[in-house]
This record gives C-alpha cells, sequence and structure tokens, in this order.
C-alpha cells in the first residue's frame, strides 16, 4: 500500500451534511469524495489532464481538416459574431 498523509478538515455542519448526500449517492465515502475532488481540481496535470481531458478526448464530434475551419471561423468573424 502506499504511504498516505493525514490531512484534517474543519467543515461547517451544512457543509459535512452536503458532502455525506452526494457521497451516499455516488456509493463512497465522504474522505473519497474529498480526495477525488483534489485530485481532480488540484493535481490534474500530474495525472495528464485528469477526468476533463478524458471527458472531452471521447467526445464524439466532428473534426474537419484545418483549411475548412480557418475559413469558417473568418467567415463568423467577418459577419460579425463572436
Amino acid at each position: 500500500m502506499a504511504r498516505t498523509r493525514r490531512a484534517q478538515v474543519l467543515l461547517e455542519p451544512r457543509e459535512y451534511a452536503a458532502l455525506e448526500r452526494v457521497s451516499r449517492q455516488r456509493g463512497i465515502s465522504v474522505s473519497n469524495l474529498i480526495r477525488e475532488a483534489v485530485v481532480e481540481a488540484y493535481l490534474p496535470v500530474a495525472d495528464g489532464g485528469g477526468r476533463i481531458a478524458d471527458e472531452i478526448a471521447a467526445m464524439n464530434v466532428p473534426v474537419g481538416d484545418w483549411e475548412d475551419v480557418e475559413r469558417e471561423i473568418e467567415e463568423s468573424h467577418d459577419a460579425g459574431l463572436p
């Protein structure tokens, strides 16, 4: 088992209750929920981009060749679109 470090976090009762609800819905402990949140929020670079990058990579989005995309961008700007 990897060596772990202990961290103590004090939460307001309403904050902890909210975390308990979410952890019950996900079927994990409050501790695991907090660990996942820390990794997702503060350590995405360390694990290759984290869950968000995985979700983006899994999207089935149409990809055109660069010339077509560039032309569409230029036409949008010429039409005054953001």
